[in-house]
C-alpha cells in the first residue's frame, strides 16, 4: 500500500468553496445510493444505523454515567441531533423518551429518517437544514449533539456558521456533545487522497473532511464562545475515512476527540 501526506495549495481554496456551494448535492448523491430494496431489509437498515451511531452512543452513555446527564427525566429532555442522516441516533433518544429534532444538509437523508421514524412509531421532528451557512436557531434545547457533523465542514466562514448555530440553541444550561476526527503524527493519505495546509482532507479534488491537530480544535471551539468541560482524545478509536481502502493501518487513521462543552457565560 502507499501513502503519504500531500499538501495542496492554490486549487484548494477554489475547490472548497464550489463544494460547499453544492453541498447539499453532494451528500443527496451518498443517500441516492440506498434503493427501496435495502429499505425492505429491516435488519440490513438496522446494523447499518447501529453500526453509525455505535461510537457515538457509548460517548454518550460513558459521559451520562460519568456526569449524571441529565439530571431531570427524559420525558422533558429537549435533544438536537446535528448531521442526523437516516436519525439513528435521534431515534435512540426518542426511544428513552425525550423530545427530539433532528436536522440535515441532505433532503433525501430527511426524508429517508422520517420514514424510518414513523415505522418505529417515533415523533421525531426531522428538519432539511444546512449548517454551514447561517441559519435561524430552530429552538434551545438540553441536549446537542453532533452526528459526525462537524468534521464534514471544511470552510473557516462555515464552520463559524456552525457553532453560531450551536450556541443560539443550546439552553443557559445546556449541553453540547462533539465526537469529530483529529489529526495525529502518523495520519497518511493513500493514492487518490491529499491534504492541504489548512488541514482540508481532499479525495481528488474534492474536500470531504477537516482533520485539525486536536490543539487547533480546541482553540477553535474556545474561540466560538463555547466553554469546554470535558475534552478526551481516544488514541484507540479512529475514523475508517478512507473507504476504498478497508484494511488501512489504525495507526495512519484520523484520531477521535471527545468532548463536551457549555455556554461561556462569562
Amino acid at each position: 500500500m502507499i501513502f503519504k501526506i500531500c499538501f495542496l495549495h492554490a486549487h484548494s481554496l477554489i475547490d472548497t468553496m464550489s463544494f460547499m456551494n453544492n453541498y447539499a448535492q453532494y451528500y443527496n448523491k451518498a443517500y441516492e445510493k440506498l434503493t427501496p430494496d435495502w429499505f425492505d431489509n429491516t435488519l440490513a437498515v438496522d446494523a447499518y444505523i447501529e453500526r453509525n451511531r455505535k461510537t457515538l452512543i457509548e460517548f454518550y452513555e460513558d459521559y451520562s454515567k460519568q456526569f449524571n446527564f441529565p439530571q431531570k427525566e427524559y420525558s422533558s429532555l429537549e435533544v438536537l441531533d446535528l448531521g442526523c442522516g437516516l436519525g439513528g441516533v435521534s431515534q435512540y433518544f426518542a426511544h428513552k423518551g425525550a423530545k427530539v429534532t433532528g436536522v440535515d444538509v441532505s433532503a433525501l437523508a430527511v426524508s429517508f429518517a422520517q420514514d424510518l421514524a414513523r415505522s418505529k412509531g417515533m415523533a421525531i421532528d426531522f428538519k432539511v437544514l444546512d449548517l454551514s451557512r447561517e441559519n435561524v436557531a430552530t429552538g434551545e434545547y438540553d441536549l446537542v449533539i453532533d452526528s459526525h457533523l462537524l468534521h464534514c465542514i471544511s470552510g473557516r466562514n462555515e464552520r463559524e456558521n456552525y457553532f453560531k448555530f450551536v450556541k443560539d440553541s443550546l439552553k443557559d444550561e445546556g449541553l453540547f456533545l462533539l465526537e469529530t476526527m483529529v489529526f495525529q503524527k502518523q495520519f497518511r493519505t493513500p493514492v487518490g487522497y491529499s491534504m492541504d495546509e489548512d488541514w482540508t482532507l481532499f479525495k481528488e479534488e474534492i474536500p470531504i473532511r477537516k482533520v485539525l491537530p486536536g490543539i487547533e480544535l480546541e482553540e477553535e471551539i474556545k474561540s466560538s464562545g463555547l466553554e469546554i468541560s470535558y475534552l478526551y482524545f481516544h488514541a484507540e478509536l479512529s475514523f475508517e475515512v478512507f473507504e476504498e481502502y478497508k484494511d488501512y493501518p489504525h495507526q495512519n487513521l484520523p484520531q477521535t476527540a471527545r468532548l463536551a462543552a457549555k455556554l461561556n457565560k462569562s
